[in-house]
């Protein structure tokens, strides 16, 4: 468990499947997601993308980078599919969360 969640801390940015971590974890693919499941509740993937979501709300509000830029940096390969993404799961696109979230110093 803390195993995964520090791997998945590590490399979240990168192309990141279930194999992969499955195979540098020494699991076969099929006992991985089952008991990745088992004990988070949702699918790896699903998890790995809420992760990256949750990076990119706090790189939005302390790094002064495009969203194009801090979706990059989280794993996402499209600005377009990172923002439809955000929007679905926080209801507010990245740069209406940036401005409200966001103190001037």
């Amino acid at each position: 468990c803390a195993e995964v969640i520090h791997y998945i801390s590590l490399h979240y940015f990168e192309e990141l499947t279930s194999k992969e971590v499955a195979q540098s974890l020494f699991y076969t693919q099929s006992h991985f997601c089952r008991k990745f499941r088992r004990i988070f509740g949702v699918p790896f993937s699903e998890y790995l993308n809420m992760y990256r979501l949750l990076t990119a709300k706090e790189k939005l509000t302390t790094e002064n980078k495009s969203v194009g830029a801090i979706a990059a940096e989280c794993g996402f390969h499209s600005a377009n599919y990172f923002t439809a993404n955000f929007k679905k799961t926080f209801k507010i696109t990245p740069l209406q969360y940036r401005k409200v979230n966001t103190v001037l110093k």
